[in-house]
């Protein structure tokens, strides 16, 4: 089958179209490369198409089945430093992506984002009427409501995913963008005390990408009467605290964290997924954070090497710390 992966050379990207090579698909990234690396895909058998996702009209894509559509700004922080351009990028692109799939017939499957759920009590259901508290919020709810959008217009339905606090393999580019697993992983293998914002209490539910990456290729093989939006996350949430000790414990370490005043306006305190429709439809997640810990530090042991923990503060405070990074 050929399929198109938008923001194929990022993190979540990039895995999925691993498992989708290895399904033996026939796949071609799209990508600006802007938090996507060429080390992310290095070696693969891809064909790349470099641009913006508000250009995605000027490019021919025709001869795509399915496309995966997670090539969108997707942290809260880009759209908090440049809100107007970002917004662009993330709705025009949207609009780009659906109409190409009502004039193609593509199948379209798209990323969006557990954000959308804060402020709201727990465990957060798909039908929840959502608090726009911010550009990044604001953003995705326009995404979702263009693909029902089209739906009622033109009969196109799609699939969209909100992801929880999703953490694995090939995340390094994302420096101080990464979800805090990483984040506290990479500073504890050097032997530095992770940074947290508060008391570590905050909550949320890490979702490993093995188990996205398998229920996003398991929706090409599913067909709704509508655009249908589902929730990937594993139902358990873990603060934290809680995050730093099972990698400590993996590593055979013992780094304690340094607690720092929380700087962040509108800060998404907890998360929890309620999966009752994902399971109705796909197969649960199945690996717990224990294990998913265990993953990441061998493939850290084996196949790579944490960022540089200099390089990545340096990047964190002249990229985010002026205005308070998003803690994922």
């Amino acid at each position: 089958m050929k399929i198109l992966v938008t923001g194929g050379a990022g993190f979540i990207g990039s895995n999925l179209v691993r498992r989708l090579l290895d399904a033996k698909h026939d796949v071609t990234i799209y990508d600006c490369f802007s938090t996507g690396v060429e080390a992310n895909i290095e070696g693969l058998p891809v064909e790349i198409i470099r641009d913006t996702i508000s250009n995605f009209d000027k490019h021919d894509s025709s001869a795509f089945e399915v496309i995966f559509h997670l090539g969108m700004p997707s942290t809260m922080m880009l759209y908090r430093n440049d809100s107007v351009d970002t917004m662009y990028e993330a709705v025009i692109g949207m609009q780009r992506i659906l109409e190409a799939c009502r004039v193609h017939g593509s199948k379209l499957i798209f990323a969006s984002s557990s954000s959308v759920y804060n402020g709201l009590e727990l465990p957060h259901t798909e039908d929840r009427e959502i608090l726009i508290k911010d550009f990044y919020t604001e953003a995705r709810v326009a995404m979702e409501r263009m693909a029902k959008l089209y739906t009622d217009l033109y009969g196109l339905n799609s699939i969209g995913f909100r992801f929880f606090a999703v953490y694995g393999p090939h995340e390094e580019a994302k420096k101080g963008y990464a979800n805090m697993v990483s984040q506290f992983m990479w500073s504890i293998m050097k032997g530095d005390a992770p940074r947290v914002f508060g008391d570590g209490t905050q909550t949320r539910d890490f979702t490993y990408v093995d188990d996205v990456t398998r229920i996003l290729a398991e929706a090409m093989d599913r067909t709704f009467d509508r655009t249908e939006i589902f929730n990937i996350g594993t139902a358990h949430n873990y603060t934290f605290n809680d995050i730093i000790r099972v990698i400590n414990e993996e590593l055979g370490t013992n780094v304690q964290p340094v607690y720092v005043p929380n700087p962040i306006r509108n800060y998404v305190s907890t998360l929890l997924a309620d999966i009752t429709k994902l399971k109705q439809h796909f197969g649960a997640p199945e690996i717990e954070l224990r294990e998913g810990v265990r993953r990441l530090v061998n493939y850290y042991k084996t196949e790579s090497a944490p960022p540089d923990m200099q390089k990545m503060e340096d990047y964190y405070v002249s990229k985010v710390a002026t205005r308070g990074p998003d803690e994922k």
